[in-house]
């Protein structure tokens, strides 16, 4: 029998990315909380986030989830201009975990999983239910250093790596597109190999 995980592939960091077809995609009754437009903004530094001239957007209101596609896409073409759109926005998403755990909504739901990247993957769905309207995201399956994620959003690799730098930990995800916006996503995990390596001073 083959195994299921071999529909899952790399992703191509260097393939275009179609800006127009990810704003179609995205139902235009989906809506994102305010701060994750402060997140990217965040992100990219002061001097570049005010050439963008963006409305002020409230914390806990939602915005239309097209509007943050359009100021990710943006940010991205402004602060790292050298760098393949698909790259951009895949390091712009490493920054929204550990942003998004800081915050009061973050920290009630994170608190107990600190930097054990398997309680963050087994709580994501109550992150994203009440981060995005509708939140469709589903844990297919999750053991010690293995989770298959199933996201019915957009596409948002870059937001999980961080997660697993936050958790100092060496990851791989692949990826299995079943449409535009909608992809599976297949996780596994290891110690870094500085962290599990015993320090001289312990071996005296």
């Amino acid at each position: 029998m083959p195994d299921a995980r071999t529909k899952f592939i790399a992703t191509d960091w260097s393939a275009p990315l179609d800006l127009p077809a990810q704003i179609a995609a995205t139902p235009a009754d989906a809506k994102i909380r305010g701060m994750f437009f402060q997140f990217v903004l965040d992100a990219i530094g002061a001097s570049a986030a005010a050439s963008l001239k963006t409305g002020r957007h409230l914390a806990f209101k939602h915005y239309p989830m097209r509007e943050f596609v359009e100021l990710v896409m943006l940010a991205c073409a402004k602060a790292t201009p050298d760098l393949p759109l698909r790259q951009a926005v895949r390091q712009l998403g490493h920054n929204v975990y550990p942003s998004f755990a800081a915050t009061m909504v973050g920290t009630a739901i994170f608190a107990v999983a600190g930097r054990s990247f398997a309680s963050i993957a087994e709580l994501a769905p109550r992150a994203y239910g009440v981060s995005l309207d509708p939140g469709r995201v589903q844990v297919v399956s999750l053991s010690s250093n293995h989770v298959r994620v199933a996201l019915r959003d957009s596409f948002q690799i870059g937001i999980w790596e961080g997660a697993l730098r936050f958790c100092s930990v060496v990851g791989e995800i692949k990826v299995h597109t079943l449409a535009i916006d909608a992809v599976d996503f297949d996780i596994t995990w290891q110690p870094r190999a500085d962290l599990t390596r015993p320090s001289h001073s312990a071996m005296r």
